[in-house]
């Protein structure tokens, strides 16, 4: 694993509750190990903790991880300590298992919620491992079919972004409008705006994601909506009813171009990511498309335990690291930091980051790094 770089972050003027502006309150660098605290994933060992695909992972309030292996259609139960509480799961169609696991999600207190795309349906766990109920997303989801992306607050609502049902028009790139509805099932869902999707590529014969295209990205707190829609930069809010109340702060700073060198990177690690298949041709592939002279501005938001906003900057093919900024829920920038690019980050708790990686062997694993935002001394 490659060692965090420090950072510094300056502190600007900024906008709070996304309107008036407010002085800079003072920060230091966040900064993590130079290696996980803690890991869960063998090569070898008890079944519960060899992983196949880990499709998400959350820590709960007195640090339970809680795991979802898309390919064993299980969710596993950790305890503080690692050790195994619970497995939960199977391939199937009745309660308690799952066709298709996309996303695991924390929404309120310590129940998780699984989202099943193939089933139209979410399922709900309790901290131990106890299975609560099933619900449809027949009733929220937009004419019915499974949404592209789902994802909730602390209040238990969740925000879809509906699937569109427009078919490509012809050869290259596509980004179809997409519907953001926020609901809770069995409620009538708000709508929140129509954007572009993420950008998708027609190659005649595949309809699939526009590599190094432009990310919708979404995320929800207790009292707000994020969209970036990728093109222009902003990330906009808007409140729980669906009215806009402005534009977060933008931390990505200059543009990123993209150098040959950096592309070739990009379809090598492709190449190596999907071990599936004819290597040659999706080689032949990758380096058919047309790309993007600059890379995206942002990848991916989330929002922590404490409702504050993480932004990804777009990763730069080779690099490091990944650069994640931190937003106040009043608009405020207040901190950064540098992960691992080889760590993807799920659940951002007050003290620490929570995500996947590979060991040394390519086994997956699950990574949790403690998190220093205490300012340095003489800083």
């Amino acid at each position: 694993m490659h060692c965090i770089s420090r950072i510094r972050l300056i502190v600007f003027a900024l906008l709070a509750g996304f309107g008036a502006p407010v002085a800079a309150q003072p920060t230091g660098n966040w900064q993590l190990p130079s290696r996980p605290s803690s890991v869960i994933g063998d090569l070898d060992g008890p079944p519960e903790r060899i992983f196949g695909r880990i499709a998400g992972v959350v820590r709960l309030s007195d640090g339970s991880i809680i795991a979802a292996d898309q390919q064993a259609s299980q969710i596993r139960f950790f305890g503080p300590d690692g050790r195994t509480i619970a497995v939960k799961g199977r391939a199937g169609g009745g309660p308690g298992e799952f066709r298709t696991i996309l996303s695991l999600h924390r929404c309120t207190g310590d129940t998780v919620v699984v989202y099943d795309p193939s089933a139209l349906r979410f399922t709900w766990f309790g901290p131990r491992g106890d299975l609560l109920r099933t619900s449809s997303l027949q009733s929220i989801a937009e004419g019915g079919a499974p949404p592209y992306e789902v994802t909730c607050n602390n209040r238990g609502q969740f925000l879809l972004v509906n699937r569109s049902a427009a078919p490509p028009e012809g050869l290259g790139s596509r980004r179809p409008l997409v519907r953001l509805t926020l609901a809770a099932p069995g409620s009538t869902p708000i709508a929140i705006d129509t954007v572009r999707a993420t950008e998708r590529y027609f190659n005649g014969q595949n309809d699939f994601p526009r590599p190094l295209g432009f990310v919708t990205a979404v995320a929800a707190s207790g009292s707000r909506v994020y969209v970036s829609a990728g093109a222009p930069a902003a990330i906009r809010a808007y409140d729980l009813t669906g009215r806009p109340v402005g534009a977060v702060p933008s931390a990505r700073g200059t543009p990123t171009q993209i150098s040959s060198a950096q592309l070739d990177r990009f379809i090598q690690d492709e190449l190596d990511r999907n071990g599936t298949g004819d290597r040659n041709a999706r080689e032949r592939l990758l380096r058919s498309l047309p790309y993007h002279k600059e890379l995206p501005p942002y990848r991916r938001l989330l929002v922590d335990a404490l409702d504050r906003l993480w932004v990804e900057t777009y990763p730069t093919p080779g690099a490091p690291f990944t650069r994640w900024t931190v937003v106040s829920s009043a608009g405020q920038l207040i901190g950064a930091v540098n992960v691992p690019a080889d760590f993807h980050l799920y659940d951002v708790s007050a003290d620490g980051l929570l995500g996947t990686g590979l060991s040394d062997e390519g086994v997956p694993q699950i990574w949790w790094f403690a998190l220093n935002t205490r300012r340095p001394p003489g800083r």
